[in-house]
């Protein structure tokens, strides 16, 4: 959807078929949300709003006009105060409230970078590269939920009181009091990872009515989402998390696995030619400065691998070496 077109929306502007267009728009995906949350943060940040609107009696005064059909004009104008208003609070912005609250911080590291974020409650969460976290409205109240799309490392500041839980998709949760782990859940992998460095972690699927499964120091739990079940191992943490010190680190693992690390890594596209490399692993160190044009040629060194970067298409080629 058009830029212009959500700024119409949040104005108030448009007819009811336009306002219901956008509305299922939004709610189609998580990025359709998140385009939106920014178009209107740059829109609203141009105004300064009267922190003193009673947004419940507007709200009230807005169903009543739009039940009654009362000027049209009067009712849009009673709608985009309460747009206004909702944004300057951190609320979630559409007139008729047909979506969940919105978040009241999104945190989001662009490809190929990693960026570090102080939470609310003081917890500290490095994002690798790509990935995003959507810090709920009611945040550091009752608990302290968060949602991840992505890889994570969090050190999280203990409160007895007020768990602080990571929602991913497939409905599985990483609930903790106060630890350091990491968790890994793209939303194109098969796999979602949670490895803990220090402290404890339960992970709870609210699909199931099942009691949550605790995970110990220097244990990675791995959740399939086709076989809907778990699996725990004893790692080496210092393996998992070296990402955070710009270091990948592969130890026999699949090249197709590894691909896709150096795709997030590097912000590039590797598409393989030839299905035999599928079969293949990769074992090795990747430190951030290097380019990936010197990874490949690693590659290239310890297997029957070679590449050529398609410049048209800006993707990066893997075909069987003769």
């Amino acid at each position: 959807m058009r830029k212009e077109d959500l700024i119409q929306f949040i104005k108030g502007s448009g007819d009811r078929n336009f306002q219901e267009s956008v509305i299922d728009w939004v709610k189609a995906s998580p990025e359709n949300r998140r385009y939106y949350n920014r178009v209107k943060a740059e829109y609203v940040s141009k105004f300064h709003i009267d922190q003193n609107v009673d947004i419940d009696k507007e709200f009230d005064r807005f169903l009543l006009r739009k039940k009654q059909g009362f000027n049209r004009s009067l009712v849009l104008k009673i709608a985009s105060v309460i747009i206004f208003a909702l944004l300057a609070g951190g609320g979630w912005y559409l007139t008729d409230r047909e979506l969940s609250s919105a978040p009241l911080a999104i945190y989001e590291a662009q490809p190929s970078i990693m960026e570090e974020h102080i939470l609310p409650d003081g917890s500290k969460v490095l994002l690798n590269s790509g990935s995003i976290i959507e810090i709920a409205s009611d945040f550091n109240k009752s608990d302290r939920n968060i949602y991840l799309e992505g890889e994570a490392f969090f050190e999280i500041e203990r409160d007895t009181a007020k768990p602080f839980i990571v929602n991913t998709e497939s409905n599985l949760q990483v609930k903790v009091l106060g630890t350091s782990f990491n968790v890994k859940s793209y939303k194109s992998d098969q796999t979602i990872e949670t490895t803990l460095v220090s402290g404890k972690v339960e992970l709870l699927q609210n699909s199931k009515n099942l009691p949550g499964i605790g995970l110990y120091p220097n244990q990675k739990a791995t959740f399939y989402k086709a076989e809907d079940k778990i699996n725990i191992e004893l790692v080496s943490t210092a393996e998992i998390i070296s990402w955070k010190e710009g270091i990948l680190i592969f130890d026999n693992e699949p090249i197709q696995k590894v691909l896709t690390s150096l795709e997030r890594w590097y912000d590039v596209e590797i598409e393989i030619k030839d299905s035999v490399i599928s079969t293949y692993t990769f074992s090795g160190k990747v430190k951030h400065k290097t380019s990936i044009e010197e990874v490949l040629e690693l590659i290239e060194a310890s297997s029957p691998i070679k590449y050529q970067l398609d410049k048209k298409q800006k993707i990066f080629i893997l075909s069987e070496s003769n």
